[in-house]
């Protein structure tokens, strides 16, 4: 969209505002925002306008763009399932690991709460420590997860609130742990 265009709508109130990159006379580029109004005249076109620095904000917002980019790619690589869900056990997001430890697709999770995930004799045997993690604690657990197939997987479970209010869960599939723990205990009974 060229200046004129952006300057007709602006002017038509069509969009008051738009942004634009201006420089100033040591060439440095400056963001703007630039806001024009049609002022009422019989015989001439008046504008009036407004520039604004938008310099920080355009740098704040590269700096969350970038923060988002990198946290979007630290869990996606991620090795251990990584699950968020709201507090009413809404599924928000999840990586590949969850997807694939799990069996479940996208499509799958859509409509999916927390509780789906889980059996509901562990959930009254050891409660989700809710109170805790409210109170912005780091809860450890160990509990089976549901698979898509409806078969029970031994995770371990780590859970914080995230500054949004939104809860995060790092699982580390801990089967082999399970097996090994098993077999010391028949040796121990065997002695």
């Amino acid at each position: 969209e060229s200046a004129m265009e952006k300057i007709g709508k602006a002017v038509a109130g069509d969009k008051p505002s738009f942004e634009w990159t201006h420089c100033d006379k040591y060439g440095n580029t400056i963001a703007c925002e630039v806001w024009l109004v049609s002022l009422p005249s019989e015989n001439k076109m008046l504008i009036r306008g407004s520039i604004v620095d938008i310099t920080v904000r355009k740098k704040a917002e590269q700096m969350i763009k970038e923060s988002e980019e990198r946290y979007r790619t630290l869990v996606e690589h991620a090795s251990d399932p990584i699950l968020i869900y709201s507090l009413d056990g809404k599924i928000i997001d999840y990586n590949n690991a969850f997807m694939t430890a799990l069996g479940y697709e996208k499509k799958d999770l859509e409509n999916l709460k927390l509780i789906d995930l889980l059996f509901e004799d562990d959930l009254k045997a050891n409660p989700l420590g809710f109170s805790k993690i409210k109170k912005g604690m780091s809860v450890h657990d160990e509990r089976r997860a549901r698979r898509k197939d409806g078969s029970g997987i031994p995770v371990e479970l780590n859970s914080k609130m995230m500054p949004d209010g939104n809860i995060m869960v790092i699982a580390r599939d801990i089967t082999e742990r399970k097996k090994a723990e098993e077999e010391i205990l028949r040796t121990n009974a065997r002695f």
